[in-house]
């Protein structure tokens, strides 16, 4: 049945079989009703060799805005279930709606959202568009795909340049299922969503996907400008790469979601260049194969709240990034560090979290550059913690009156020379550090006007006597309270 040029028209309770292409067709069709119908014995049998000798069972194409596809029972073999395409300039598929579809058994897509053109100056839209309540499986992406020669295909849902869409309350199982080898290029997951900066990806279920759970990648920049990204309170599990990737985007949460059982990340961060607006909160990781949260080339990421049981390497890493924020994270039985903050990362803050792990477990916190370190809770762990910017092991400048303690927190003096000390360098608004006397050459000037405390009268330190200072940015003075032995 194709409509074309066609507004307010309904098919219900129709059956298809045995169509090669479309068994509907909505063509410059708006306001149209899909529902309730059943789409049969359409199987790719063999002989076709790559994509485009693939059909749809639903089909939208060029300015088709208004539909509601819903209730189908969608289970021909087909390429792909339903489909929303705006093919070419000044079409715009927008505003329909795809939901409590049952899909099973495609070899391309579940279901995609795809704009044609390649990015946000182009006339082209899919937007807000909804997609709901769906339960798709066993989406094969057994078939070539002409213009790469790789296997691209498989994903339950693929979202294209689509902006200000909604993918929520899905169902996901069995995806990327044929025995290939899946190449990168279309973003293979049980929901990609690939050249689009403004979508939210929520409270779907994904299940057995042979690559990734939900990936969102756009590394080609399409996506239209101050886009926010969100992927909250999913649940994936059983997956055999990734749980959850972001690539090469910024302005994206990933918060509240549930990772269970991964053959790679449980969570990955992965760029090119530092993106920012970037949080990863208040989810739940457990079986990760490789380490749970892990993040690359941020700048300011939020990872808050999080709760990683099991997993194989790190339970959150930190790389390439400046002004991270590792805070709140409960991290247990890791095999090797709970957190690693390494030395390509600047200006990162690790506080209040708590490590627990296996007994057997290499270290709590792995430190290889400078970090504002708070108050951490560390068991079961062979070394509580780890590399050159261990906080027991940093020894304050010596024999300098301004030492630098960039983002440090616990410092040794080791003066071979009288030093008076008159400023703490190298600071940001609120830190805190501890200096223990390794020494008996140190003087901290309480009399000058950086360092406050002990009622403003020097202070000689024996071996053993210690200061804990705060840092007030506005007032470029440290208050300090001392603890003499």
């Amino acid at each position: 049945i194709g409509l074309i040029n066609s507004s307010f028209i309904s098919i219900t309770q129709c059956l298809f079989q045995n169509q090669r292409n479309a068994g509907v067709l909505l063509f410059r069709s708006s306001d149209c009703l899909i529902s309730g119908n059943t789409f049969i014995n359409s199987a790719v049998d063999g002989t076709e060799t790559d994509n485009t000798e693939l059909g749809l069972d639903i089909s939208v194409i060029y300015s088709s805005s208004r539909n509601i596809i819903t209730e189908n029972k969608i289970n021909s073999g087909n390429g792909t279930g339903i489909g929303i395409n705006s093919i070419d300039s000044l079409s715009n598929a927008d505003d329909n709606v795809i939901s409590n579809n049952v899909i099973s058994n495609c070899v391309v897509y579940g279901i995609h959202n795809y704009r044609n053109g390649i990015g946000p100056s182009d006339a082209f839209t899919v937007k807000r568009n909804v997609i709901s309540g769906n339960t798709i499986k066993n989406v094969s992406g057994n078939i070539i795909n002409i213009t790469t020669g790789t296997y691209t295909f498989g994903s339950g849902i693929y979202m294209q340049g689509a902006e200000d869409c909604i993918v929520t309350g899905n169902s996901v199982k069995n995806t990327h299922s044929a025995a290939v080898t899946f190449a990168t290029t279309l973003v293979p997951a049980g929901i990609g969503v690939t050249n689009s900066s403004r979508v939210t990806v929520s409270n779907n279920r994904i299940d057995e996907d042979g690559s990734a759970g939900i990936w969102i990648d756009d590394s080609n920049g399409y996506g239209e400008l101050l886009g926010y990204g969100i992927i909250s309170n999913n649940s994936v599990m059983n997956i055999a790469g990734q749980g959850i990737r972001g690539l090469n985007r910024g302005r994206l949460t990933i918060t509240d979601n549930v990772v269970d059982t991964t053959s790679s990340f449980g969570i990955s961060i992965g760029n090119t260049s530092a993106f920012s607006d970037i949080s990863i909160n208040g989810n739940k990781l457990r079986n990760v194969s490789n380490t749970a949260i892990n993040v690359d080339f941020c700048d300011g990421i939020s990872v808050d709240g999080n709760t990683v049981d099991t997993a194989s390497v790190h339970g959150i890493s930190v790389a390439n990034s400046t002004n991270a924020s590792v805070v709140n994270n409960l991290v247990f039985n890791q095999t090797s560090r709970g957190i690693t903050i390494l030395s390509s990362t600047a200006g990162c803050r690790v506080s209040d979290n708590t490590v627990i792990g296996t007994g057997s477990s290499l270290s709590g916190i792995a430190l290889f550059t400078r970090v504002s370190l708070g108050e951490n809770v560390i068991s079961g762990c062979t070394n509580v913690f780890e590399g050159g910017f261990s906080p027991f092991k940093e020894v304050l400048g010596v024999n300098s009156a301004t030492p630098s303690v960039g983002y440090g927190k616990f410092f040794k003096t080791l003066n071979t020379s009288p030093t008076t000390i008159t400023n703490l360098t190298g600071a940001i608004s609120g830190q805190e550090v501890q200096i223990v006397a390794g020494d008996t050459n140190t003087t901290i000037g309480f009399s000058g006007s950086n360092m406050k405390g002990n009622n403003g009268v020097d202070l000689t330190m024996v071996v053993g006597d210690s200061i804990r200072c705060v840092f007030n940015l506005n007032l470029s003075a440290w208050t300090c309270v001392v603890s003499e032995i």
